[in-house]
């Protein structure tokens, strides 16, 4: 039997947060996600973002929505993403088991990325007006299970790809 030594220190941390709170009026959540992963000493991974929501009055039909989100993505040469929000809700029907909304949401994005092309480092940003819309299913099969659609697409920016 022959023992090799491991020739690469290998550091991965890892963070996945869900929190949600259903006051009677209003629903707040946070979602957190970061991944970092480390090969001797040079960065492989990266990533993540912090996501802050809240529905106003979240059991009426039309539910104002506010949102503020960061993000990072070392990997794609994402420095930091900011973005704030606000749109309605729409409760199109809520029964026991089953959930169906729609939204519309204007956002406002500033993006700033790294450029490392022809040995220059540049720093690149974009600021954006965007629009999007989400329509989310839920239905409830049982006690401990349930099925989830959502579908988002931003529909408009001020720049055109």
């Amino acid at each position: 039997v022959k023992m090799i030594k491991q020739q690469n220190s290998v550091f991965e941390a890892d963070l996945t947060s869900r929190a949600a709170y259903l006051s009677k009026l209003h629903s707040y959540m946070m979602f957190v996600d970061m991944d970092f992963q480390q090969v001797k000493q040079t960065e492989v991974v990266s990533m993540g973002f912090a996501h802050f929501r809240t529905n106003l009055f979240r059991n009426h039909v039309v539910i104002p929505e506010l949102f503020v989100q960061t993000q990072f993505d070392a990997g794609r040469g994402l420095e930091e993403r900011f973005l704030i929000g606000a749109g309605p809700r729409f409760n199109v029907l809520s029964r026991d088991s089953v959930n169906l909304t729609f939204n519309i949401s204007l956002f406002y994005e500033q993006e700033n990325w790294k450029d490392e092309s022809d040995s220059v480092l540049m720093i690149l940003q974009n600021n954006n007006p965007k629009l999007s819309f989400n329509f989310t299913f839920r239905k409830i099969l049982t006690k401990f299970v349930l099925t989830f659609f959502s579908y988002r697409r931003v529909a408009w920016n001020s720049k055109t790809s």
